[in-house]
């Protein structure tokens, strides 16, 4: 396998494109709020603070626009992390364009970032600790979230934080014919994951 995917690089575009993932979950016990941290949820007044810690107006516009949620830590007057929450029946990951079902009773967590300048100081554990006030307003009783393999710094961080490995998932984009498989744990959702699949391009 290391060696088909060696092949594959050298490709000058790629025709086999496989991302692993495991999804992790959390539910119940949320880490304490620190009360010398404002956690609260952002709104399109914080675009712009949003784009100074990271991203792209146009995105987070469009992601508010689409009833997505947003909960940010704030330092010093400035946004020193976030999060993205999203409730949606089915999510698109922006970055491959996979499809998968979001059960009625979770909540999605995606694009997590802390600015440098605060990392270290538990600005994302904070984020996670005001997603729980998030999830009760919505009437959700736990967080999904998606971590590459690999990033074991993401791992370890979501695991300290109380997420659970549930499963693991993979991505396949076979000449723009895109699917998402679950390789392993509990199916769950409108649809089998086995089956979800994004739309084709063009």
């Amino acid at each position: 396998m290391a060696l088909v995917e060696a092949v594959l690089h050298r490709i000058p575009f790629r025709p086999i494109r496989a991302e692993y993932f495991e999804r992790f979950e959390l539910r119940g016990a949320f880490p304490p709020l620190a009360t010398a941290l404002e956690v609260r949820l952002a709104d399109t007044r914080d675009v712009e603070p949003l784009v100074r810690c990271r991203g792209k107006s146009s995105n987070f516009e469009s992601r508010f626009a689409a009833g997505e949620h947003c909960v940010v830590a704030i330092v010093d007057g400035s946004i020193a992390g976030y999060e993205w929450f999203s409730e949606k029946e089915r999510h698109v990951e922006e970055r491959f364009g996979y499809a998968f079902p979001i059960q009625d009773d979770a909540l999605y967590a995606y694009d997590a970032y802390t600015s440098e300048a605060f990392r270290g100081r538990g600005v994302w554990r904070q984020v996670i600790a005001g997603a729980a006030g998030l999830l009760k307003a919505r009437g959700r009783t736990r967080l999904l979230s998606h971590v590459d393999f690999g990033n074991d710094t993401s791992m370890t961080a979501h695991v300290k934080v109380g997420f659970r490995p549930v499963g693991r998932f993979v991505f396949l984009d076979v000449l723009g014919w895109k699917t998402l498989r679950q390789l392993s744990g509990v199916r769950e959702g409108h649809a089998d994951d086995r089956s979800a699949r994004a739309p084709r391009p063009g």
